[in-house]
């Protein structure tokens, strides 16, 4: 939150139209620690013939200041410093269809009622770090020629960008969006920042276009977000975000790596006819509570790591694919499968969990044996009492070979060691072709 500069009550007054006059003069305009009453309207000011806009060729300069007027700034050039920091606007600041030349400053200014500053043409840097808007704050169709920094900025109201251009960085890190936002059709030249932003109502990014790196690291959309038709033209990254509402990629293009690591999508997330062109895309260690998405965005991130021969990643989307295949059918298959098919044999990609099962397999079956004095000892020769040693070995036997080994089973357990060798061979073939799987191809 910004705070006010001081106590209303002890700023110096300035009247607005001694600004304007100043401006009017050719004069620096510098201010420090004041009250602005009455309307700054530059409207008063005279027409450039050769432009059709207001020309001020004066730098401005005003801080830790109150404006108790509207400000209204339209259709000007300024050829010098533009400097608004920690300014509380009381009423509506318009600078509409403006183009600035120079350096554009309005760092942790506070916007009471509604900003516009829709369609200017910034050539140089401009900064909005810090600042609050507490009604609607109105960009569109702007165009940044430089850096444009919006960091650690509040927008308590909707947000308006759409159709604007940004030709170098552009960035949003660890702004908070209580509003609607819309970044509709907006062409992002040079990397867009986005990251340890909170988006609290549904935003639009749809028909924009990514052309450097786009990070949206770390932030959290508690609504409905829009990316569809966006061409991401290089890396994306998603690590850690938190979708609440239904995120749509629909119709995207991807040209390098998509990484959504340890994402959280809270409800369903579309990728429909997503072309994904690079050689990374993934989703590990990401939770879905819609199974249906988990499936579709595992299966896609394993054909695209499976064309670019991460076999490792590949195996992990499989493995998360398969999972949210199991979680939507019926109860009385879904648990069966994952404890047999999932848990045990890991889908086919985990031939180590499986070689340790089998061994837990092994042991259960000889303390079952060993229990029930499984082992005949004068059928198999054995001139003492079978030992522990005796009742593992007769247990490794029958899973790999049922040929007991030399050793007899008493009658009682003849049943229980052909059930061994039957689920203790599949093991064991199940083991071989999981190996060969993940290490052989």
């Amino acid at each position: 939150m910004v705070d006010e500069p001081q106590e209303a009550g002890s700023l110096r007054e300035v009247p607005a139209s001694e600004i304007l006059a100043k401006i009017k003069e050719g004069k620096p305009v510098e201010y420090d620690h004041v009250k602005i009453f009455g309307d700054l309207d530059a409207s008063k000011l005279a027409l450039s013939e050769k432009t059709g806009k207001f020309l001020v060729s004066v730098p401005i300069k005003i801080a830790e200041s109150r404006f108790e007027g509207f400000v209204a700034f339209d259709n000007i050039i300024f050829e010098q410093l533009v400097s608004f920091e920690k300014i509380l606007f009381a009423k509506d600041v318009f600078f509409r269809d403006n183009q600035f030349n120079s350096a554009v400053y309005f760092n942790d200014c506070e916007f009471k009622i509604s900003s516009d500053f829709r369609k200017s043409k910034y050539n140089v840097s401009v900064s909005f770090k810090g600042s609050k808007f507490n009604e609607s704050a109105d960009f569109h169709e702007s165009m940044f020629k430089m850096l444009a920094y919006f960091d650690d900025c509040r927008f308590n109201k909707d947000a308006y960008f759409w159709s604007s251009d940004f030709n170098e960085e552009a960035y949003f890190r660890a702004c908070i969006f209580i509003g609607e936002v819309d970044f509709f059709g907006c062409n992002f030249c040079e990397g867009s920042y986005f990251v340890e932003s909170q988006f609290n109502r549904s935003v639009d990014f749809a028909n924009s276009e990514f052309r450097d790196e786009a990070d949206f690291s770390k932030s959290r959309f508690s609504h409905s977000v829009d990316f569809i038709d966006s061409h991401f033209n290089s890396a994306a990254f998603f690590g850690r975000t938190q979708f609440d509402g239904d995120v749509d990629f629909s119709k995207s293009q991807f040209d390098r790596s998509a990484v959504f690591y340890e994402s959280q999508f809270n409800r369903i997330a579309y990728f429909e006819e997503c072309r994904f062109t690079g050689d990374t895309l993934t989703f590990k260690y990401s939770k879905f509570k819609n199974h249906g998405s988990q499936e579709d965005a595992c299966r896609r991130a394993k054909n695209v790591l499976a064309k670019a021969g991460n076999r490792e990643e590949e195996g992990y989307h499989f493995y998360r694919e398969m999972e949210a295949k199991r979680k939507q059918k019926p109860w009385y298959i879904q648990y069966p499968e994952f404890f047999f098919v999932q848990l045990v044999f890991g889908y086919g990609v985990h031939p180590f969990r499986l070689w340790a099962f089998w061994f837990g397999f092994v042991g259960i079956f000889a303390i079952i044996y060993w229990l029930g004095h499984g082992i005949d000892a004068r059928a198999s020769q054995l001139i003492n009492n079978a030992t522990i040693i005796d009742y593992i070995w007769f247990s490794i036997a029958t899973a790999v070979t049922p040929g007991y080994a030399g050793y007899k089973p008493i009658t009682e357990f003849k049943l229980v060691a052909g059930l061994e060798a039957i689920f203790g061979t599949f093991m064991w073939a199940a083991f071989i072709a999981t190996f060969a799987r993940k290490y052989m191809r």
